[in-house]
């Protein structure tokens, strides 16, 4: 990172370490803060990649990363922001106990509720 202004983002989908676009946040030099999880959401698997939306009932796992400005606009570019996704300010709750402010990316569109994918089965891998 450059020095500058950092910001908070959790990802539960193809950013996470290990999958297809984690070089998006490793390759520009984010800082893993850890495992975390997000309440009032629900986790869709969408074929290549996930999807959160709103449920109060339900939380998504996921990791949370410190990121700066440019990687934030480059991850709104990739993520569709404000057209596939939006991404929105959440509480996230890291493996300590602690809660930070992070940006989530929250899918802009219709889900088949078939597709909800449960807690057991997070965090979300494709093809698993």
């Amino acid at each position: 990172m450059n020095g500058g202004k950092t910001v908070n983002v959790f990802v539960y989908g193809t950013l996470q370490q290990g999958l297809i676009a984690h070089d998006k946040l490793a390759g520009r030099g984010a800082r893993f803060l850890g495992r975390a999880e997000v309440d009032g959401y629900a986790l869709y698997n969408l074929g290549w990649y996930p999807g959160i939306i709103p449920d109060e009932t339900e939380r998504v796992l996921g990791e949370a990363y410190e990121i700066d400005e440019p990687t934030l606009q480059a991850l709104d570019l990739y993520e569709g922001e404000g057209t596939l996704y939006r991404r929105c300010l959440a509480d996230v709750r890291l493996q300590d106990g602690e809660v930070i402010k992070a940006y989530v990316y929250v899918y802009n569109q219709t889900v088949n509720p078939q597709n909800k994918v449960p807690m057991e089965q997070q965090p979300w891998r494709r093809g698993e």
